[in-house]
């Protein structure tokens, strides 16, 4: 290979790479996106459940929201989304 097919082949390499680098960046981002509209949810919900939890007389409410409580728990170690969200920052400041 000769320094000009070199050079073009290089010149090349780099916009693939380059384009590659935008799609990752923009998966980053939607994941990211994600993870705050799922951690939103759950603040949401852990919110009324607190709310409702403070009236008195509610007691079989309290029961089901207990329940309900335990069963987003359980989704939340099922699904680490702190965790999720820790490594796609990571990967958006280049750190993995």
């Amino acid at each position: 290979m000769d320094n000009q097919q070199l050079a073009k082949q290089i010149e090349l390499n780099s916009a693939e790479i380059e384009s590659l680098g935008k799609n990752l960046g923009a998966v980053v981002l939607l994941l990211e996106r994600i993870s705050n509209a799922v951690d939103e949810g759950f603040r949401k919900v852990n919110d009324r459940l607190s709310v409702l939890e403070g009236r008195e007389g509610m007691q079989r409410v309290n029961t089901q929201l207990g329940e309900i409580k335990n069963k987003l728990h359980k989704i939340q170690k099922s699904y680490p989304y702190d965790e999720l969200y820790k490594n796609i920052k990571s990967i958006s400041l280049g750190e993995a």
